[in-house]
Protein backbone atom coordinates (compact mmCIF):
# COMPACT_ATOMS: atom_id res chain seq x y z
CA UNK A 1 0.00 0.00 0.00
CA UNK A 2 1.36 3.72 -0.96
CA UNK A 3 2.08 5.87 2.22
CA UNK A 4 0.28 9.37 2.34
CA UNK A 5 2.24 12.07 0.32
CA UNK A 6 3.77 14.72 2.55
CA UNK A 7 5.24 18.09 1.27
CA UNK A 8 8.57 18.65 2.68
CA UNK A 9 7.77 16.48 6.06
CA UNK A 10 7.77 13.09 6.95
CA UNK A 11 5.28 12.74 9.52
CA UNK A 12 5.85 10.85 13.09
CA UNK A 13 2.63 12.75 13.91
CA UNK A 14 0.85 13.48 17.31
CA UNK A 15 -2.64 12.53 17.37
CA UNK A 16 -2.08 10.72 13.63
CA UNK A 17 1.08 8.95 14.70
CA UNK A 18 0.97 6.62 11.40
CA UNK A 19 3.14 4.15 9.56
CA UNK A 20 6.56 5.75 8.11
CA UNK A 21 5.15 8.35 5.76
CA UNK A 22 7.19 9.45 2.99
CA UNK A 23 7.38 12.48 0.94
CA UNK A 24 9.48 13.59 -2.17
CA UNK A 25 12.85 13.50 -1.38
CA UNK A 26 12.44 12.48 2.22
CA UNK A 27 13.66 10.17 3.94
CA UNK A 28 11.44 7.94 6.25
CA UNK A 29 13.47 8.91 8.73
CA UNK A 30 13.37 12.60 8.10
CA UNK A 31 13.16 14.64 11.54
CA UNK A 32 10.32 16.54 12.40
CA UNK A 33 6.53 15.84 12.40
CA UNK A 34 4.41 19.31 11.15
CA UNK A 35 1.45 20.33 12.11
CA UNK A 36 0.02 24.10 12.08
CA UNK A 37 -2.35 26.01 14.89
CA UNK A 38 -5.12 27.79 13.97
CA UNK A 39 -3.15 31.22 13.89
CA UNK A 40 -1.61 30.02 11.01
CA UNK A 41 1.74 29.25 12.30
CA UNK A 42 3.76 26.47 11.97
CA UNK A 43 5.40 24.37 15.01
CA UNK A 44 7.57 21.13 14.30
CA UNK A 45 8.03 18.81 17.19
CA UNK A 46 8.74 15.04 16.91
CA UNK A 47 12.12 13.17 15.83
CA UNK A 48 11.83 9.69 15.13
CA UNK A 49 13.34 8.65 18.67
CA UNK A 50 10.89 11.31 20.55
CA UNK A 51 7.73 10.24 19.01
CA UNK A 52 5.62 13.56 20.51
CA UNK A 53 4.15 16.49 19.52
CA UNK A 54 1.81 18.85 21.43
CA UNK A 55 -0.21 22.16 19.77
CA UNK A 56 -2.66 24.28 21.66
CA UNK A 57 -6.01 26.17 20.73
CA UNK A 58 -4.49 30.19 19.66
CA UNK A 59 -5.77 32.55 22.38
CA UNK A 60 -7.83 29.88 24.47
CA UNK A 61 -7.32 28.70 27.53
CA UNK A 62 -8.39 25.05 26.92
CA UNK A 63 -5.28 22.78 25.68
CA UNK A 64 -5.45 20.32 22.42
CA UNK A 65 -2.69 18.00 23.72
CA UNK A 66 -0.89 15.72 21.12
CA UNK A 67 0.76 12.95 22.28
CA UNK A 68 2.56 10.08 20.20
CA UNK A 69 3.69 6.47 21.57
CA UNK A 70 6.22 4.63 20.39
CA UNK A 71 3.96 0.82 19.74
CA UNK A 72 0.41 0.84 19.30
CA UNK A 73 -1.38 0.13 16.58
CA UNK A 74 1.96 -0.23 14.02
CA UNK A 75 5.29 1.49 14.87
CA UNK A 76 3.09 4.49 15.84
CA UNK A 77 -0.02 6.16 17.52
CA UNK A 78 -0.94 9.21 18.79
CA UNK A 79 -3.53 10.51 21.42
CA UNK A 80 -5.41 13.79 22.18
CA UNK A 81 -6.26 15.11 25.27
CA UNK A 82 -8.97 17.49 26.04
CA UNK A 83 -7.50 18.76 29.10
CA UNK A 84 -9.95 22.03 30.38
CA UNK A 85 -13.67 21.48 31.46
CA UNK A 86 -16.24 23.53 30.12
CA UNK A 87 -15.02 24.60 26.54
CA UNK A 88 -14.90 23.12 23.16
CA UNK A 89 -11.06 21.72 22.31
CA UNK A 90 -10.97 23.28 18.91
CA UNK A 91 -8.83 21.80 15.85
CA UNK A 92 -5.50 20.67 14.93
CA UNK A 93 -4.63 20.54 11.55
CA UNK A 94 -2.18 18.15 10.30
CA UNK A 95 -0.24 19.93 7.26
CA UNK A 96 -0.22 18.75 3.99
CA UNK A 97 -1.13 15.30 4.64
CA UNK A 98 -3.51 15.27 1.35
CA UNK A 99 -4.91 13.39 -1.23
CA UNK A 100 -4.43 14.74 -5.17
CA UNK A 101 -4.25 13.48 -8.38
CA UNK A 102 -3.07 10.32 -9.00
CA UNK A 103 -3.48 8.96 -5.65
CA UNK A 104 -8.02 9.53 -5.68
CA UNK A 105 -7.76 7.71 -9.37
CA UNK A 106 -5.59 4.71 -7.31
CA UNK A 107 -7.11 4.45 -4.05
CA UNK A 108 -10.81 4.23 -2.86
CA UNK A 109 -10.23 6.33 0.35
CA UNK A 110 -8.61 6.71 3.60
CA UNK A 111 -8.23 4.15 6.33
CA UNK A 112 -6.99 4.49 10.19
CA UNK A 113 -7.12 2.57 13.33
CA UNK A 114 -9.14 4.67 16.20
CA UNK A 115 -9.97 3.94 19.86
CA UNK A 116 -11.50 6.19 22.27
CA UNK A 117 -11.74 7.05 25.95
CA UNK A 118 -15.05 5.09 26.42
CA UNK A 119 -17.53 8.77 26.82
CA UNK A 120 -20.09 9.80 25.12
CA UNK A 121 -19.13 11.92 21.79
CA UNK A 122 -17.32 11.63 18.52
CA UNK A 123 -13.68 12.24 17.49
CA UNK A 124 -14.70 14.58 13.83
CA UNK A 125 -12.01 14.67 11.05
CA UNK A 126 -12.16 16.77 8.23
CA UNK A 127 -10.30 18.34 5.74
CA UNK A 128 -8.27 21.47 4.86
CA UNK A 129 -9.40 23.32 7.79
CA UNK A 130 -12.25 24.38 10.04
CA UNK A 131 -14.78 22.01 10.40
CA UNK A 132 -17.79 25.03 10.85
CA UNK A 133 -17.69 26.03 7.03
CA UNK A 134 -19.16 23.76 4.59
CA UNK A 135 -16.94 24.03 1.69
CA UNK A 136 -14.81 22.06 3.66
CA UNK A 137 -14.76 18.22 3.62
CA UNK A 138 -15.70 16.50 6.34
CA UNK A 139 -14.73 12.77 6.62
CA UNK A 140 -17.17 11.73 9.42
CA UNK A 141 -16.93 11.65 13.23
CA UNK A 142 -16.15 8.44 15.26
CA UNK A 143 -17.33 7.36 18.64
CA UNK A 144 -15.17 7.92 21.82
CA UNK A 145 -17.22 5.08 23.27
CA UNK A 146 -15.15 2.35 21.26
CA UNK A 147 -12.51 1.82 23.74
CA UNK A 148 -10.96 -1.44 21.71
CA UNK A 149 -9.20 -0.33 18.44
CA UNK A 150 -11.21 -0.45 15.64
CA UNK A 151 -10.23 -0.03 12.00
CA UNK A 152 -12.36 2.42 10.05
CA UNK A 153 -12.95 3.13 6.15
CA UNK A 154 -13.70 6.60 4.44
CA UNK A 155 -14.31 6.20 0.70
CA UNK A 156 -14.16 9.23 -1.27
CA UNK A 157 -17.71 9.21 -2.08
CA UNK A 158 -18.25 9.50 1.80
CA UNK A 159 -16.39 13.36 1.92
CA UNK A 160 -18.65 15.87 2.75
CA UNK A 161 -18.77 17.32 0.24
CA UNK A 162 -17.26 15.42 -2.33
CA UNK A 163 -13.14 15.34 -2.86
CA UNK A 164 -13.22 12.81 -5.90
CA UNK A 165 -12.03 15.12 -8.07
CA UNK A 166 -9.88 17.91 -7.16
CA UNK A 167 -8.48 15.85 -3.38
CA UNK A 168 -7.58 17.78 -0.40
CA UNK A 169 -4.32 19.24 1.22
CA UNK A 170 -5.29 18.71 5.09
CA UNK A 171 -6.39 16.91 7.52
CA UNK A 172 -8.26 18.42 10.75
CA UNK A 173 -8.73 16.94 14.34
CA UNK A 174 -11.66 17.56 17.01
CA UNK A 175 -13.10 16.37 20.16
CA UNK A 176 -16.70 16.71 20.48
CA UNK A 177 -17.14 14.90 23.93
CA UNK A 178 -21.15 14.86 24.15
CA UNK A 179 -21.25 17.21 27.08
CA UNK A 180 -18.04 19.47 28.48
CA UNK A 181 -15.59 16.65 30.08
CA UNK A 182 -11.89 15.31 29.75
CA UNK A 183 -11.36 13.40 26.48
CA UNK A 184 -8.75 11.89 24.74
CA UNK A 185 -8.78 9.50 21.53
CA UNK A 186 -6.04 8.14 19.79
CA UNK A 187 -5.83 6.89 15.91
CA UNK A 188 -3.01 5.13 14.14
CA UNK A 189 -1.85 4.06 11.03
CA UNK A 190 -3.61 7.03 8.55
CA UNK A 191 -3.16 5.50 4.83
CA UNK A 192 -4.50 5.38 1.62
CA UNK A 193 -6.64 1.66 0.77
CA UNK A 194 -7.66 0.24 -1.88
CA UNK A 195 -9.28 -2.88 -1.00
CA UNK A 196 -11.00 -2.86 2.69
CA UNK A 197 -8.71 -5.45 4.86
CA UNK A 198 -8.32 -5.51 8.43
CA UNK A 199 -4.97 -6.69 9.10
CA UNK A 200 -4.80 -8.39 12.50
CA UNK A 201 -3.60 -6.15 15.19
CA UNK A 202 -1.28 -7.42 18.74
CA UNK A 203 -1.49 -4.62 21.23
CA UNK A 204 1.91 -5.08 23.48
CA UNK A 205 0.29 -4.84 27.17
CA UNK A 206 2.95 -2.77 29.07
CA UNK A 207 2.42 -0.82 32.38
CA UNK A 208 3.39 2.59 32.31
CA UNK A 209 6.59 3.62 34.21
CA UNK A 210 6.03 5.50 37.98
CA UNK A 211 4.58 8.65 37.08
CA UNK A 212 5.73 11.05 40.35
CA UNK A 213 9.36 11.19 40.73
CA UNK A 214 10.86 13.03 43.71
CA UNK A 215 12.70 16.52 42.51
CA UNK A 216 14.96 16.27 45.19
CA UNK A 217 16.87 13.02 43.66
CA UNK A 218 17.81 15.74 40.75
CA UNK A 219 19.55 18.16 43.73
CA UNK A 220 22.73 18.32 45.31
CA UNK A 221 24.10 20.21 48.29
CA UNK A 222 21.47 23.09 48.61
CA UNK A 223 20.48 22.68 52.36
CA UNK A 224 24.30 23.36 53.29
CA UNK A 225 25.66 25.43 50.58
CA UNK A 226 23.17 28.42 50.48
CA UNK A 227 22.66 28.98 54.45
CA UNK A 228 21.61 32.95 54.01
CA UNK A 229 19.26 32.43 51.42
CA UNK A 230 17.30 29.69 53.21
CA UNK A 231 17.63 31.54 56.25
CA UNK A 232 15.46 34.77 55.18
CA UNK A 233 13.65 32.11 53.06
CA UNK A 234 12.09 30.31 56.27
CA UNK A 235 12.00 33.47 57.85
CA UNK A 236 10.03 35.23 55.28
CA UNK A 237 12.24 38.35 54.68
CA UNK A 238 12.88 40.47 51.72
CA UNK A 239 14.76 38.14 48.94
CA UNK A 240 15.61 38.86 45.05
CA UNK A 241 16.79 35.65 42.91
CA UNK A 242 17.90 36.58 39.92
CA UNK A 243 17.77 33.58 37.42
CA UNK A 244 20.47 33.88 34.60
CA UNK A 245 20.20 31.87 31.24
CA UNK A 246 19.52 31.65 27.56
CA UNK A 247 16.52 31.58 25.47
CA UNK A 248 14.72 29.31 28.17
CA UNK A 249 15.18 31.79 30.78
CA UNK A 250 13.96 34.20 27.93
CA UNK A 251 10.82 31.98 27.74
CA UNK A 252 11.32 31.19 24.00
CA UNK A 253 8.20 29.36 22.50
CA UNK A 254 6.10 29.87 25.30
CA UNK A 255 3.86 32.43 23.30
CA UNK A 256 1.98 30.31 22.01
CA UNK A 257 0.04 30.44 25.20
CA UNK A 258 -2.31 32.87 25.23
CA UNK A 259 -0.45 35.82 26.26
CA UNK A 260 -3.30 38.32 24.22
CA UNK A 261 -6.22 37.37 26.24
CA UNK A 262 -7.04 38.87 29.65
CA UNK A 263 -5.04 38.45 32.10
CA UNK A 264 -2.84 35.58 30.74
CA UNK A 265 0.75 36.24 30.54
CA UNK A 266 3.03 33.88 28.30
CA UNK A 267 5.29 34.53 30.85
CA UNK A 268 3.57 33.38 33.76
CA UNK A 269 4.56 29.66 32.57
CA UNK A 270 8.09 30.14 32.56
CA UNK A 271 9.95 28.85 35.09
CA UNK A 272 11.28 31.48 37.16
CA UNK A 273 7.60 32.96 37.57
CA UNK A 274 6.25 29.06 38.58
CA UNK A 275 9.26 29.52 41.11
CA UNK A 276 8.66 32.31 42.55
CA UNK A 277 4.68 31.27 43.19
CA UNK A 278 5.83 27.84 44.73
CA UNK A 279 7.52 29.55 46.80
CA UNK A 280 5.58 32.27 47.47
CA UNK A 281 2.96 30.17 48.87
CA UNK A 282 5.31 27.71 50.50
CA UNK A 283 7.28 30.62 52.37
CA UNK A 284 4.01 32.49 52.86
CA UNK A 285 5.03 35.72 51.41
CA UNK A 286 2.64 38.37 51.66
CA UNK A 287 4.07 40.17 48.88
CA UNK A 288 6.05 38.46 46.07
CA UNK A 289 6.08 39.66 42.08
CA UNK A 290 8.25 37.89 39.39
CA UNK A 291 9.70 40.27 36.04
CA UNK A 292 11.71 39.02 33.15
CA UNK A 293 14.44 40.86 31.63
CA UNK A 294 15.59 40.18 28.19
CA UNK A 295 18.26 40.13 25.73
CA UNK A 296 16.61 42.33 22.37
CA UNK A 297 18.91 42.66 19.21
CA UNK A 298 18.21 45.67 16.77
CA UNK A 299 15.84 44.96 14.06
CA UNK A 300 17.17 45.65 10.78
CA UNK A 301 14.34 47.40 8.86
CA UNK A 302 13.33 49.40 11.67
CA UNK A 303 16.46 50.34 13.31
CA UNK A 304 16.00 50.09 17.11
CA UNK A 305 15.08 47.09 19.10
CA UNK A 306 11.64 45.94 20.03
CA UNK A 307 11.73 48.24 22.95
CA UNK A 308 13.00 51.23 21.03
CA UNK A 309 16.60 51.05 21.72
CA UNK A 310 18.92 52.01 19.06
CA UNK A 311 21.36 49.09 20.06
CA UNK A 312 21.46 45.50 21.46
CA UNK A 313 20.76 45.00 24.85
CA UNK A 314 19.16 43.96 27.78
CA UNK A 315 15.52 45.35 28.69
CA UNK A 316 13.04 44.93 31.38
CA UNK A 317 10.11 43.55 29.05
CA UNK A 318 7.30 43.01 31.73
CA UNK A 319 4.62 45.54 32.18
CA UNK A 320 5.26 48.21 34.55
CA UNK A 321 7.85 47.23 35.74
CA UNK A 322 11.62 48.99 34.80
CA UNK A 323 15.59 48.17 36.02
CA UNK A 324 15.19 50.82 39.02
CA UNK A 325 11.31 49.21 39.73
CA UNK A 326 12.86 45.95 40.74
CA UNK A 327 15.68 47.55 43.11
CA UNK A 328 15.07 47.64 47.05
CA UNK A 329 11.65 45.46 47.00
CA UNK A 330 10.35 44.67 50.40
CA UNK A 331 9.40 40.88 49.73
CA UNK A 332 10.36 37.87 47.81
CA UNK A 333 10.65 38.68 43.98
CA UNK A 334 12.24 36.50 41.29
CA UNK A 335 13.80 38.04 38.20
CA UNK A 336 14.79 36.59 34.53
CA UNK A 337 17.83 37.66 32.64
CA UNK A 338 17.29 35.92 29.78
CA UNK A 339 19.30 35.99 26.41
CA UNK A 340 18.37 34.21 23.55
CA UNK A 341 20.75 32.76 21.77
CA UNK A 342 23.70 33.21 23.80
CA UNK A 343 26.21 30.98 25.75
CA UNK A 344 28.27 31.04 29.07
CA UNK A 345 31.06 33.31 27.36
CA UNK A 346 28.55 36.06 26.86
CA UNK A 347 26.81 35.34 30.27
CA UNK A 348 30.17 35.62 32.16
CA UNK A 349 30.83 38.91 29.94
CA UNK A 350 27.41 40.54 31.20
CA UNK A 351 27.49 39.36 34.68
CA UNK A 352 26.80 43.17 35.71
CA UNK A 353 23.21 42.90 34.39
CA UNK A 354 22.60 39.95 37.20
CA UNK A 355 24.36 41.92 40.21
CA UNK A 356 22.76 45.25 39.12
CA UNK A 357 19.67 43.97 41.57
CA UNK A 358 21.65 43.29 44.28
CA UNK A 359 20.42 39.58 44.41
CA UNK A 360 20.62 37.68 47.47
CA UNK A 361 20.79 34.21 44.89
CA UNK A 362 21.46 33.71 41.39
CA UNK A 363 20.55 30.47 39.67
CA UNK A 364 23.19 30.11 36.62
CA UNK A 365 21.45 28.62 34.07
CA UNK A 366 23.53 29.33 30.84
CA UNK A 367 25.00 25.96 28.95
CA UNK A 368 22.80 24.57 26.52
CA UNK A 369 23.51 26.64 23.42
CA UNK A 370 27.53 25.90 24.65
CA UNK A 371 26.58 21.72 23.94
CA UNK A 372 25.83 22.50 20.10
CA UNK A 373 29.52 23.41 19.61
CA UNK A 374 30.66 20.92 22.38
CA UNK A 375 32.43 23.82 23.94
CA UNK A 376 32.80 21.51 27.28
CA UNK A 377 35.84 23.84 28.18
CA UNK A 378 34.70 27.10 27.43
CA UNK A 379 31.75 26.10 29.34
CA UNK A 380 33.14 25.06 32.18
CA UNK A 381 36.16 27.86 32.26
CA UNK A 382 32.88 30.35 31.55
CA UNK A 383 30.91 29.25 34.05
CA UNK A 384 33.51 29.20 36.89
CA UNK A 385 34.77 33.04 36.05
CA UNK A 386 30.94 34.26 36.27
CA UNK A 387 30.37 31.65 39.88
CA UNK A 388 33.39 33.01 40.95
CA UNK A 389 32.38 36.68 40.62
CA UNK A 390 29.17 36.58 42.23
CA UNK A 391 30.93 34.86 45.03
CA UNK A 392 33.19 37.54 45.43
CA UNK A 393 30.24 40.03 46.14
CA UNK A 394 28.64 37.57 48.44
CA UNK A 395 25.94 35.93 46.34
CA UNK A 396 24.91 32.61 46.67
CA UNK A 397 24.57 30.60 43.40
CA UNK A 398 22.44 27.82 42.32
CA UNK A 399 24.46 25.75 39.26
CA UNK A 400 21.69 24.47 36.98
CA UNK A 401 23.34 22.26 34.66
CA UNK A 402 22.37 22.91 30.64
CA UNK A 403 19.74 20.94 29.03
CA UNK A 404 20.51 19.17 25.63
CA UNK A 405 18.81 19.88 21.91
CA UNK A 406 17.26 16.55 20.26
CA UNK A 407 18.64 15.17 16.88
CA UNK A 408 21.62 13.22 16.38
CA UNK A 409 24.66 14.25 17.59
CA UNK A 410 23.61 17.56 19.86
CA UNK A 411 21.45 14.93 22.42
CA UNK A 412 24.73 12.94 22.85
CA UNK A 413 26.56 16.52 23.66
CA UNK A 414 24.71 17.67 25.60
CA UNK A 415 24.19 14.36 27.92
CA UNK A 416 27.99 14.87 28.11
CA UNK A 417 28.02 18.11 29.84
CA UNK A 418 25.93 16.31 32.85
CA UNK A 419 28.85 15.26 34.83
CA UNK A 420 31.16 17.89 34.15
CA UNK A 421 28.78 20.50 35.28
CA UNK A 422 28.21 18.32 38.90
CA UNK A 423 32.10 18.27 39.44
CA UNK A 424 32.47 22.48 38.22
CA UNK A 425 29.51 22.41 41.28
CA UNK A 426 31.15 20.54 43.71
CA UNK A 427 34.70 22.05 43.05
CA UNK A 428 33.39 25.47 43.39
CA UNK A 429 30.83 24.74 46.55
CA UNK A 430 27.66 25.85 45.27
CA UNK A 431 24.47 23.48 44.75
CA UNK A 432 23.90 21.39 41.18
CA UNK A 433 20.24 20.72 39.86
CA UNK A 434 20.36 17.96 37.67
CA UNK A 435 17.80 19.98 34.66
CA UNK A 436 19.18 16.77 32.29
CA UNK A 437 18.77 14.71 34.32
CA UNK A 438 15.04 15.63 35.07
CA UNK A 439 14.30 15.18 31.64
CA UNK A 440 15.84 11.87 31.15
CA UNK A 441 14.12 10.60 34.11
CA UNK A 442 11.35 8.72 32.69
CA UNK A 443 13.76 7.78 29.73
CA UNK A 444 14.85 9.13 26.55
CA UNK A 445 11.51 8.88 24.45
CA UNK A 446 9.40 10.60 26.51
CA UNK A 447 11.69 14.10 26.39
CA UNK A 448 9.34 15.39 23.79
CA UNK A 449 6.41 15.60 26.32
CA UNK A 450 8.17 18.61 27.89
CA UNK A 451 9.56 20.44 25.09
CA UNK A 452 7.74 23.22 22.84
CA UNK A 453 10.56 22.10 19.29
CA UNK A 454 13.90 20.43 19.81
CA UNK A 455 15.10 22.54 22.54
CA UNK A 456 13.06 24.96 24.71
CA UNK A 457 10.15 23.59 27.25
CA UNK A 458 6.80 24.26 27.21
CA UNK A 459 4.65 24.49 30.20
CA UNK A 460 4.92 21.38 31.28
CA UNK A 461 8.77 21.43 31.08
CA UNK A 462 9.25 24.73 32.60
CA UNK A 463 6.85 23.46 35.19
CA UNK A 464 8.93 20.69 35.95
CA UNK A 465 12.65 22.98 36.00
CA UNK A 466 10.34 25.08 38.86
CA UNK A 467 9.97 21.57 40.29
CA UNK A 468 13.61 20.67 40.79
CA UNK A 469 14.56 24.45 41.90
CA UNK A 470 11.84 24.70 44.31
CA UNK A 471 12.89 21.36 45.94
CA UNK A 472 16.68 23.01 46.15
CA UNK A 473 15.44 26.56 47.77
CA UNK A 474 13.27 23.94 50.60
CA UNK A 475 10.16 23.61 49.54
CA UNK A 476 9.05 20.01 50.24
CA UNK A 477 6.76 17.11 48.15
CA UNK A 478 8.26 18.35 45.03
CA UNK A 479 7.69 15.83 42.12
CA UNK A 480 8.44 15.60 38.43
CA UNK A 481 6.77 14.35 35.28
CA UNK A 482 3.19 15.24 36.39
CA UNK A 483 1.70 15.73 33.10
CA UNK A 484 -1.58 15.56 31.46
CA UNK A 485 -0.51 12.29 29.20
CA UNK A 486 0.07 10.51 32.11
CA UNK A 487 -3.14 11.61 34.38
CA UNK A 488 -4.85 10.07 31.43
CA UNK A 489 -3.26 6.55 31.97
CA UNK A 490 -3.61 6.75 35.71
CA UNK A 491 -7.53 7.24 34.72
CA UNK A 492 -7.70 4.42 32.26
CA UNK A 493 -6.06 5.49 28.64
CA UNK A 494 -3.51 2.52 28.62
CA UNK A 495 -1.84 3.72 25.68
CA UNK A 496 0.58 1.02 24.62
CA UNK A 497 4.39 1.63 25.25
Amino acid sequence: MKKLKIAGFAVLLSIIACAPLCAAGIADDASFAGFVQPNGEKSFVAFPEYPTARAWRYQHDDDVDLHATAKGVGPDSGMVIFTEKGENPGEVMFYDVGARGDDLKKYKGISFWMRGDGGSGNLSLGTNWNQKIASYARMGKFPLVEKNWKKYFVPWKSFTPDVSEKGFYFINAKLEPASPRQAWAVIARLNFYSEQVTEKIEDKKTDDPPGMIPAEQFVSGADKLIPKVLTKLKAGKPLTIVCAGDSITAGAQMTYKPNKAPNRDYDAYVYFAVLQKKLAEYYKYKKARYAMKMWQSVDKKTGKTASGAAADGFAVVTPGFSEAALAGFDGLQVISVGAGGKNTQFGADHISDVTMFNPDLVIWFYGVNDTLSKGLNAYTSNTERAIKALQEKKIEVILAGPTFFLGKGYFENGIAFREPARELASSLNVPFVDQSGTFMARGRRYIGDLLSDNVHPNEYGHKMLATTLAAALGVPGQFVWDQPVFAARKAGAKIVE
